[in-house]
């Protein structure tokens, strides 16, 4: 088993990514547990593709809540039922007559003196707050009898349509129905209907000037005491009748015969056409025609086992495609990350009526195809397309295919940027994409022109929305994947970077060699498909460590001074060897990442320094050795040839091509003989094809020259043009 099954296949790793996959699953079941089912005919939130036909009749009812309120509203029209009490103005009158003899019997109980102390005290007996003046009508028979008489005709006169207990007129109230009326139940007006204090204000109206302000007062007390209404409501029959009148709404919304249209093409699905195709499925399951729906955990429990599988594919996808150092738990769970975040976005979009071009696929495909390569980021639009499609509110071609189409044109934009200021190149691909995904669509009938140009819309603010937030996280997950993306590289290979600026002043010579191993490992790594840039960059920092002690490295000393010439060779070797920890230490100062760390120990593996090892006799030779390891990837293992083969080139005596090509040859054979790449995946393809690149660049670098006279002379003058010799900067 390889490294990368070996990461995913074994023990708490394996449970890890299972777990994992599992959570992401039950989250996106979650995301879209509360959307409802529509079987047989469409989704909440999709578009039909072609015309729904009904082949039964049936009737699709009325929503609960909306057939409620238009009961309420219908019942709430119903006018109030009031009983009419006939006999309620008799007993007011007698009531009054009552009081009067009462009156009368207080006056004769004191004759020939004042009564006005003793009707004080009775009038406080009887609840009514006695004052001077109403005493001086009391007292007087003539002006009570007159103030009664009056208030009798006033009675028998208003009273004759009805009297409300309550002090005005509900609002809304246009007529009232009364029922027990000398003609039989009748339909009042509203604003014929007096109430009692409407009646008592007119009553006092019919008292003559001269009778005074006491005599109304009294009149209205009397009244407010002892009116009784002609109408009493009847809430019990009230009620019934507004029942009556609500039950007799129509509950069905449509009644649909065999052969009418359920639903047009390019319809979106919303909550009527669902209590629609609701009916039309209860209807055929109710004729043996189709089955009966499943219940809701059933459905849950197969959303769930179809979110396993499709997320399964996912982590095969990383096991068998992706690159070495995007194939852990780290990168799985960035993975699960991103297919949750397409998940959330496409439930708001479902929830928001957004067309299907807004769910968020090229936002996850971005990120993937920066930090795991085209060949991860592709079947991973695929991947989102298969999952996408399984869930509740998405049915038909239109959404697959606009996450497919729109996730593959991110793939297409990210290959053609190769820098962060060509960012309107991902964002042109994704929203070309989008738009020929809403004018296939409207083309097929499975949409219409205004959703064509809707799509289109969404798909340019998807594009925009989706690259820029792709851009501004990168750099989160490149830090927690552990991944280099080729703009950080590209940052990286900048010269005058500190490091690299510190590496020109103070060891020139290492920094020419730098530069010449960059170009030979560069394009040795584009001849065998590796990463170039990132051979280069690594091949920039590889000898950064000799900051520490330039002077001790051939390149940087001058001619004929040698300050190893006073060392001992152990202490030589020490300070040879020690530039690889002193890489490291200034790699992580400069925070370098460690795609790029790698190339400082890796360059030089295990290898022996031959010359000072030599010189010691019986020596131990883990003394005399770098740390290593080894190479690991086929770019730190072709920086170790190409720094080989540049420092050696240095010291040929002729560098013509053969004898170039006989130096890489006899170096790369010493290597692979050392067992220096045997942990690094190079083939014997590559191995062929990086001594070929190797000895091009190396002839090139150290190809012949002219020899130019001392003195000027005018060559042109001399010879034709064409005779003149090749010149080769």
């Amino acid at each position: 088993m390889n490294q990368r099954a070996a990461r995913f296949g074994r023990g708490a790793e394996f449970v890890a990514c299972a777990a994992l996959l599992l959570g992401t699953a039950v989250a996106i079941t979650l995301l879209f547990a509360r959307e409802p089912q529509t079987p047989d005919q469409g989704r909440l939130g999709s578009v039909t593709e072609v015309p729904r036909v009904a082949r039964v009749s049936f009737m699709v009812p009325k929503d609960s809540g909306e057939l409620r309120r238009e009961r309420e509203t219908v019942g709430g029209a119903i006018a109030p039922v009031f009983d009419y009490d006939s006999a309620a103005v008799g007993r007011t009158i007698s009531a009054l007559r009552r009081w009067d003899a009462a009156v009368d019997s207080v006056l004769r109980a004191v004759p020939g003196t004042d009564p006005r102390p003793r009707l004080a005290e009775w009038l406080v007996a009887t609840g009514i707050p006695p004052t001077y003046p109403l005493l001086d009508v009391l007292a007087d028979s003539r002006r009570r009898g007159v103030l009664l008489a009056l208030t009798d005709s006033s009675l028998r006169k208003l009273a004759t349509d009805g009297v409300l207990l309550a002090t005005r007129v509900p609002d809304g109230m246009d007529v009232l129905r009364v029922r027990g009326t000398p003609g039989g139940d009748r339909l009042v007006p509203a604003h014929a209907v007096l109430t009692t204090a409407q009646l008592r204000s007119r009553a006092a109206g019919q008292l003559p000037d001269e009778a005074g302000a006491a005599a109304v007062e009294l009149q209205n007390l009397l009244l407010i005491r002892f009116l009784r209404p002609t109408l009493v409501p009847n809430p019990a029959e009230t009620e019934a009748a507004r029942q009556r009148a609500g039950a007799a709404v129509d509950p069905v919304e449509l009644r649909v015969r065999p052969g009418d249209t359920l639903l047009a093409a390019g319809v979106r699905v919303g909550d009527a056409e669902t209590r629609r195709l609701e009916a039309y499925q209860a209807a055929l399951v109710a004729r043996g025609l189709a089955r009966p729906p499943k219940q809701q955990w059933v459905l849950a429990l197969g959303s769930f086992l179809y979110n396993c599988l499709a997320l399964g594919l996912v982590g095969l996808l990383l096991w068998f495609r992706g690159r070495p150092e995007f194939a852990d738990l780290r990168s799985l769970a960035l993975l699960s990350l991103l297919i949750v975040a397409v998940a959330a976005g496409a439930a708001a979009v479902t929830r928001l009526g957004l067309p299907v071009e807004a769910i968020p696929v090229p936002f996850a495909v971005l990120v993937v195809a920066v930090l795991g390569g085209a060949k991860l980021a592709l079947p991973l639009a695929l991947i989102l397309a298969l999952l996408l499609v399984g869930q509740p509110p998405f049915v038909g071609i239109a959404v697959p295919f606009s996450a497919a189409i729109g996730g593959a044109a991110a793939v297409v934009g990210v290959r053609t940027a190769h820098q962060r200021t060509q960012v309107w190149r991902p964002i042109t691909a994704i929203t070309l994409g989008y738009g020929a995904v809403a004018l296939t669509l409207a083309l097929v009938g499975a949409s219409d022109w205004t959703g064509a140009l809707s799509g289109t819309k969404w798909g340019a603010i998807n594009a925009i929305v989706s690259t820029f937030l792709a851009i501004g996280f990168l750099p989160l997950f490149e830090s927690w994947v552990r991944v280099t993306t080729q703009q950080t590289l590209l940052e990286l290979s900048d010269t005058n970077r500190a490091l690299l600026r510190r590496l020109q002043h103070e060891a020139n010579g290492t920094f020419h060699h730098t530069i010449n191993v960059a170009n030979l490992a560069e394009a040795a790594c584009q001849a065998i498909g590796a990463n170039a840039l990132l051979a280069r960059v690594g091949a920039l920092y590889h000898d950064v460590g000799k900051l520490a002690k330039p002077q001790y490295f051939i390149e940087n000393q001058p001619v004929g001074r040698n300050p190893h010439d006073k060392l001992k060779p152990t202490t030589s070797a020490e300070i040879v060897r020690s530039h690889v920890p002193e890489g490291l230490r200034l790699a992580d100062r400069a925070g370098l990442p460690e795609a790029v760390r790698r190339f400082i120990p890796e360059h030089h593996g295990t290898q022996r320094i031959g010359f000072f090892f030599e010189q010691v006799p019986g020596a131990n030779p883990a003394d005399f050795s770098y740390m290593g390891p080894k190479p690991q990837t086929r770019e730190t293992g072709v920086l170790m040839l190409a720094d080989s083969v540049e420092s050696a080139a240095h010291v040929l005596a002729d560098p013509t091509p053969v004898r170039l090509r006989e130096l890489v040859e006899r170096i790369t054979a010493g290597k692979i003989a050392a067992g220096q790449l045997d942990e690094c995946p190079l083939t014997l393809h590559d191995i062929r094809v990086i001594k070929d690149e190797l000895s091009r660049v190396l002839a090139g670098m150290y190809h012949h020259r002219i020899d130019y006279p001392s003195a000027p002379v005018d060559l042109a003058a001399r010879q034709p043009a064409a005779s003149l010799p090749a010149q080769r900067g």
